[in-house]
């Protein structure tokens, strides 16, 4: 296999590196105001493009539009549509063949490929890095870091010279992004069955016949009701300039904050680390394994336990929440992240001037309280559901990662496809 230097890089010989305006004609769209009720004619805007270039079609409004203005700017199949303002301002979206009529707006440009060429693969062309690296370039010299028209013509790709070829490219990608969605699908049903049941379980537990009505709402009849800082230790972590003690992993130790707390554990991502000497210095905001950790900012009140990886980690602007050996942490996170509780948090922050979460609320703060079985039942009830959603999460990772890979890969022609004569 030959390839080629170019000006975007090494392409196989026998491809074509062609300009935007070599593919097709470019034109700007409609001005008029979008409608709520419905007209007929949808008016796609840049805000309902997903980034993945997918159309939000149910939130797409309409608009009114004269048929001669409508056969103008009227969108068919294989359309490709250009955000040229904002910081989107490059995003694009394709359109699929939907039934709907639909036009674009103003602030989006139509790319109309021309016959011979595949759309697909110029849309799948238009999310590489070949394409956004020339994109940035000419966003930096314009001060509303926007593109037009001319901008956009002048953006070089590779197109392989059979038509075959790029189909079946666009094919390839076009069955992953096809997995993807379904992935997308399964997660957004799983993520509200997940809710519900666990909502339902904290709420009600397991198996109860008689309930009570209560200062924080109606419970099991044998449930009771405790402060928070009466059954659990409440501390506070780190508080404070921190920036002079961070340091390299290799050396440091472990600090979990606000960053790495979500509603599905801890998200170590964008994990720090600091100094031996702080660790020495500030022993108290040390957190242990099964501590629960309670976002004091940002996402205030969310809610993460700490990992058996992170015991004896430090941690900065959270709330520390240690859990006697009656009591189950796991339940505790639960309640934090589901359910009445998290609900009743929310209302406290609303009334705070910076909706901190701090110490003396927690403590005071009242929650439902099953015997020990019983949250052992719920947390193991509530934590299969949870795995279902986090393997369904995992999947859907790879599936986008083995499209990023293939990317790479079919649109800058390191790996060729067989093509059937």
């Amino acid at each position: 296999m030959e390839y080629k230097d170019t000006s975007i890089g090494i392409v196989p010989v026998d491809w074509k590196l062609l300009e935007l305006k070599d593919i097709g004609k470019f034109q700007y769209g409609y001005t008029t105001s979008a409608e709520d009720h419905e007209t007929g004619v949808k008016f796609l805007r840049i805000t309902d493009i997903v980034d993945d270039g997918t159309i939000s079609w149910k939130k797409v409004p309409y608009c009114s539009i004269n048929q001669k203005d409508f056969k103008k700017y009227e969108l068919m199949p294989g359309d490709i549509v250009f955000a040229r303002i904002g910081a989107t301002s490059g995003k694009t979206g394709f359109i699929e063949k939907n039934g709907l009529k639909s036009i674009f707006a103003s602030y989006l440009i139509r790319l109309k490929v021309k016959e011979g060429i595949s759309p697909k693969l110029i849309f799948y062309l238009t999310h590489s890095n070949i394409y956004w690296s020339q994109v940035i370039k000419q966003r930096e010299g314009q001060l509303k870091k926007g593109m037009n028209a001319k901008m956009l013509s002048l953006i070089q790709i590779p197109v392989p010279e059979d038509i075959s070829e790029q189909e079946k490219i666009a094919e390839i990608l076009s069955t992953v992004d096809q997995a993807i969605q379904k992935s997308d699908e399964i997660i957004a049903k799983t993520e509200r069955l997940k809710k519900s049941m666990i909502y339902k379980l904290l709420d009600e537990g397991i198996e109860h016949d008689e309930f009570k009505d209560t200062p924080i709402g109606r419970i099991p009849i044998n449930w009771n009701i405790e402060r928070l800082g009466d059954i659990t230790q409440v501390t506070v972590g780190h508080v404070g300039p921190i920036s002079q003690y961070y340091t390299d992993s290799d050396e440091g130790i472990p600090l979990v904050s606000t960053t790495n707390i979500s509603d599905n554990g801890m998200d170590l991502k964008n994990l720090k680390f600091v100094s031996k000497e702080f660790d020495e210095k500030y022993k108290k905001s040390k957190v242990f394994s099964n501590d629960l950790i309670i976002a004091r900012h940002g996402a205030s009140g969310s809610a993460s336990l700490v990992p058996p990886n992170l015991d004896k980690a430090q941690s900065l602007n959270v709330v520390i929440v240690r859990a006697s050996k009656n009591f189950n942490s796991k339940y505790l996170e639960f309640l934090f992240n589901y359910g009445t509780i998290k609900t009743r948090l929310a209302g406290w922050k609303s009334g705070s001037v910076q909706g901190v979460v701090n110490t003396r609320v927690l403590e005071k703060f009242k929650i439902p309280i099953p015997s020990l079985t019983e949250q052992g039942k719920i947390v193991s009830i509530a934590s299969s559901i949870d795995e279902k959603y986090k393997v369904e999460l995992i999947r859907n990772l790879k599936l986008k990662n083995i499209k990023k890979g293939l990317m790479n890969d079919l649109l800058t022609g390191r790996k060729r496809v067989k093509i059937n004569n």
